[in-house]
């Protein structure tokens, strides 16, 4: 999982995750959502899965560079958790990466899952944590009410267009948000294709 991959670049002292290894894993990461948002029952109704658990520890490269998304314990689908009852207002899911609708215990949809995976983007791509503070309230916080960096606050010289990507993968209002992973993974491929950057799952594996 990307947890145990950066535990190790930082044993290692590798403290930049590649932005082309990055990239790989995140057009997998929006195209394994777009997958089970699009999923239907056998007679062709949407089953509105939300998974409501994306995050780098739910996220798994294999060594063959493929991308899988693992756990869909909590997930939901047309309001009926899959694993297990869940209770109007109960949160699921890890706080730091959790969107606001989330955090504030409101209804989500696949939307949700959208934010989170601009969470990662943020992260391996700043090399600094979104949401991090002393306790989860104070996170819970963070997430509702703060203004989120931009990543070029961060890193400057950070691509325009990729920071275009993940600020509205972060906005608050999920009307705002790309309104489906496979928006977000085509705007993903055309940064790759014009900045020719070399996304491959052959140098991922």
């Amino acid at each position: 999982d990307i947890r145990s991959i950066v535990r190790a670049m930082k044993r290692a002292s590798v403290s930049e995750f590649p932005l082309e290894h990055t990239l790989s894993i995140i057009l997998g990461v929006c195209a394994g959502l777009a997958y089970a948002h699009d999923k239907k029952d056998l007679e062709g109704n949407a089953l509105n899965i939300v998974h409501r658990d994306i995050s780098p520890q739910n996220v798994l490269i294999t060594f063959t560079g493929d991308v899988k998304i693992v756990d869909f314990g909590i997930a939901k689908t047309n309001e009926v958790a899959i694993g297990e009852r869940t209770q109007a207002g109960q949160l699921k899911g890890k706080v730091p990466y959790m969107s606001p609708e989330q955090a504030s215990g409101q209804d989500i949809d696949s939307r949700s899952d959208i934010f989170a995976a601009g969470i990662m983007l943020f992260e391996l791509t700043t090399g600094r944590r979104l949401f991090k503070a002393q306790s989860e309230f104070e996170t819970l916080k963070l997430i509702c009410e703060r203004e989120y960096p931009r990543p070029s606050q961060i890193r400057p010289g950070y691509p325009p267009q990729l920071e275009a990507i993940v600020m509205r993968a972060l906005a608050k209002d999920p009307d705002e948000r790309y309104q489906s992973a496979r928006d977000m993974q085509a705007d993903l491929e055309a940064f790759v294709r014009e900045e020719r950057i070399a996304v491959s799952a052959v140098s991922l594996a």
